[in-house]
Protein backbone atom coordinates (compact mmCIF):
# COMPACT_ATOMS: atom_id res chain seq x y z
CA UNK A 1 0.00 0.00 0.00
CA UNK A 2 1.19 3.32 -0.62
CA UNK A 3 -0.68 6.98 -1.39
CA UNK A 4 -1.74 5.60 -4.89
CA UNK A 5 -3.82 2.86 -3.74
CA UNK A 6 -4.64 1.20 -0.33
CA UNK A 7 -3.82 -2.49 -1.91
CA UNK A 8 -0.55 -4.24 -1.86
CA UNK A 9 1.55 -4.56 -4.72
CA UNK A 10 0.82 -8.43 -5.10
CA UNK A 11 -3.14 -7.80 -4.88
CA UNK A 12 -2.56 -5.11 -7.47
CA UNK A 13 -0.98 -7.68 -9.48
CA UNK A 14 -3.58 -9.87 -8.70
CA UNK A 15 -6.22 -8.12 -10.12
CA UNK A 16 -4.80 -5.87 -12.89
CA UNK A 17 -2.52 -7.97 -14.66
CA UNK A 18 -4.68 -10.46 -17.46
CA UNK A 19 -1.05 -12.25 -18.27
CA UNK A 20 2.51 -12.25 -17.91
CA UNK A 21 4.79 -13.02 -21.05
CA UNK A 22 8.59 -13.34 -20.31
CA UNK A 23 11.52 -14.31 -22.26
CA UNK A 24 13.51 -16.37 -19.50
CA UNK A 25 14.31 -20.08 -19.25
CA UNK A 26 15.61 -22.98 -21.94
CA UNK A 27 12.92 -26.05 -22.09
CA UNK A 28 12.88 -28.69 -21.18
CA UNK A 29 15.69 -27.61 -19.58
CA UNK A 30 19.18 -25.60 -20.01
CA UNK A 31 20.55 -22.23 -18.57
CA UNK A 32 19.11 -18.92 -19.49
CA UNK A 33 20.96 -15.23 -19.32
CA UNK A 34 18.00 -13.56 -18.08
CA UNK A 35 17.22 -16.48 -15.31
CA UNK A 36 21.12 -17.24 -14.26
CA UNK A 37 21.77 -12.88 -14.11
CA UNK A 38 20.27 -12.75 -10.87
CA UNK A 39 19.01 -16.55 -9.53
CA UNK A 40 17.51 -15.10 -6.00
CA UNK A 41 15.68 -12.20 -7.60
CA UNK A 42 14.40 -15.21 -10.54
CA UNK A 43 13.78 -18.16 -7.94
CA UNK A 44 11.45 -15.12 -6.04
CA UNK A 45 9.63 -14.48 -8.61
CA UNK A 46 9.22 -18.24 -10.24
CA UNK A 47 7.80 -19.14 -7.26
CA UNK A 48 5.79 -16.57 -5.92
CA UNK A 49 4.36 -14.84 -8.97
CA UNK A 50 0.88 -14.24 -8.39
CA UNK A 51 -0.40 -15.43 -11.80
CA UNK A 52 0.55 -17.34 -14.34
CA UNK A 53 3.76 -17.05 -16.45
CA UNK A 54 4.08 -17.48 -19.93
CA UNK A 55 7.68 -18.36 -21.19
CA UNK A 56 9.69 -17.14 -24.42
CA UNK A 57 12.39 -20.15 -24.22
CA UNK A 58 16.15 -19.18 -25.19
CA UNK A 59 14.92 -22.21 -28.17
CA UNK A 60 11.83 -20.29 -29.39
CA UNK A 61 14.04 -16.93 -30.14
CA UNK A 62 17.57 -18.05 -31.07
CA UNK A 63 16.81 -19.15 -34.21
CA UNK A 64 14.08 -16.59 -35.63
CA UNK A 65 16.07 -13.74 -37.07
CA UNK A 66 14.64 -10.49 -37.91
CA UNK A 67 16.06 -7.43 -39.03
CA UNK A 68 17.54 -8.64 -42.48
CA UNK A 69 14.97 -7.28 -44.56
CA UNK A 70 15.21 -3.49 -43.05
CA UNK A 71 17.68 -2.05 -45.13
CA UNK A 72 15.32 -2.49 -47.83
CA UNK A 73 12.04 -2.09 -46.59
CA UNK A 74 12.52 1.02 -44.27
CA UNK A 75 15.98 2.96 -45.90
CA UNK A 76 19.55 2.36 -44.06
CA UNK A 77 18.72 5.66 -42.75
CA UNK A 78 16.26 4.47 -40.74
CA UNK A 79 16.90 4.54 -36.84
CA UNK A 80 15.88 0.54 -36.72
CA UNK A 81 17.29 0.05 -39.53
CA UNK A 82 20.62 1.51 -38.58
CA UNK A 83 20.35 0.02 -35.01
CA UNK A 84 20.51 -3.19 -36.41
CA UNK A 85 23.38 -2.31 -38.89
CA UNK A 86 25.35 -0.67 -35.94
CA UNK A 87 25.21 -3.92 -33.84
CA UNK A 88 24.48 -6.96 -35.99
CA UNK A 89 25.94 -5.85 -39.63
CA UNK A 90 23.71 -4.61 -42.06
CA UNK A 91 21.01 -6.55 -44.00
CA UNK A 92 21.80 -9.19 -41.06
CA UNK A 93 19.45 -11.03 -38.96
CA UNK A 94 18.97 -11.02 -35.13
CA UNK A 95 17.69 -13.68 -32.49
CA UNK A 96 13.97 -12.14 -31.77
CA UNK A 97 13.18 -13.47 -28.26
CA UNK A 98 12.29 -10.06 -27.38
CA UNK A 99 10.25 -9.58 -30.39
CA UNK A 100 8.36 -12.53 -29.82
CA UNK A 101 7.85 -12.05 -26.17
CA UNK A 102 6.26 -8.28 -26.90
CA UNK A 103 4.47 -10.01 -30.07
CA UNK A 104 2.86 -12.31 -27.38
CA UNK A 105 1.78 -10.45 -24.69
CA UNK A 106 0.01 -8.12 -27.16
CA UNK A 107 -1.58 -9.98 -29.84
CA UNK A 108 -1.44 -13.79 -28.16
CA UNK A 109 0.05 -16.94 -29.98
CA UNK A 110 -2.08 -16.11 -33.35
CA UNK A 111 -1.26 -19.69 -34.91
CA UNK A 112 2.10 -19.28 -34.40
CA UNK A 113 3.08 -21.16 -31.18
CA UNK A 114 0.95 -22.94 -28.62
CA UNK A 115 0.80 -23.18 -24.73
CA UNK A 116 2.70 -26.20 -23.47
CA UNK A 117 0.61 -27.62 -20.92
CA UNK A 118 0.71 -26.39 -17.18
CA UNK A 119 3.69 -27.26 -15.08
CA UNK A 120 6.31 -25.18 -13.33
CA UNK A 121 10.32 -24.07 -14.03
CA UNK A 122 12.97 -24.93 -11.14
CA UNK A 123 15.57 -23.12 -10.76
CA UNK A 124 18.75 -24.50 -9.42
CA UNK A 125 21.60 -22.76 -7.30
CA UNK A 126 23.61 -21.97 -10.90
CA UNK A 127 20.92 -20.60 -12.38
CA UNK A 128 19.97 -23.64 -14.69
CA UNK A 129 16.56 -24.48 -15.03
CA UNK A 130 14.65 -27.76 -14.85
CA UNK A 131 10.62 -27.55 -16.35
CA UNK A 132 8.16 -29.87 -14.54
CA UNK A 133 4.73 -30.98 -16.07
CA UNK A 134 2.41 -30.20 -13.01
CA UNK A 135 -1.16 -29.51 -13.65
CA UNK A 136 -1.62 -27.44 -10.70
CA UNK A 137 1.18 -25.18 -11.66
CA UNK A 138 1.29 -21.72 -12.89
CA UNK A 139 3.58 -21.43 -15.62
CA UNK A 140 3.60 -22.34 -19.40
CA UNK A 141 5.88 -22.17 -22.32
CA UNK A 142 5.43 -21.35 -26.05
CA UNK A 143 5.45 -25.04 -28.43
CA UNK A 144 6.64 -23.30 -31.88
CA UNK A 145 3.48 -24.58 -34.86
CA UNK A 146 5.31 -22.96 -37.97
CA UNK A 147 8.58 -22.48 -38.93
CA UNK A 148 11.04 -19.89 -37.83
CA UNK A 149 10.72 -18.08 -41.59
CA UNK A 150 7.00 -17.53 -41.15
CA UNK A 151 7.67 -16.23 -37.33
CA UNK A 152 10.45 -14.03 -38.79
CA UNK A 153 8.28 -12.81 -41.54
CA UNK A 154 5.24 -11.80 -39.47
CA UNK A 155 8.28 -9.86 -37.46
CA UNK A 156 9.43 -8.15 -39.74
CA UNK A 157 6.01 -7.58 -41.31
CA UNK A 158 5.19 -5.64 -37.98
CA UNK A 159 8.46 -3.58 -37.95
CA UNK A 160 7.56 -1.87 -41.20
CA UNK A 161 3.96 -1.74 -41.51
CA UNK A 162 3.93 1.78 -40.20
CA UNK A 163 7.26 3.03 -40.17
CA UNK A 164 8.04 5.90 -42.47
CA UNK A 165 11.37 5.66 -44.95
CA UNK A 166 14.41 6.78 -44.37
CA UNK A 167 16.83 7.84 -46.75
CA UNK A 168 20.37 7.21 -46.19
CA UNK A 169 20.98 10.68 -44.42
CA UNK A 170 18.42 9.85 -41.71
CA UNK A 171 15.83 11.94 -43.32
CA UNK A 172 12.27 10.72 -44.10
CA UNK A 173 11.88 9.85 -47.25
CA UNK A 174 9.35 11.44 -49.63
Amino acid sequence: ADEHSELSGRTLVERKVARTVVMAAHFPQGREFNLYTDVEASAEVLANWPGTIEFVGYEVGKTVLTGHTLPDTLGSGHPVSRAYAKFWGAGNGRSSWDLIAVFVAVRGTEGLYQLSAPGRVVMEADGSNTWLFDPEGRHRYLEPLVSDDVVAERLENLLTEFAPAFGADGAVAT
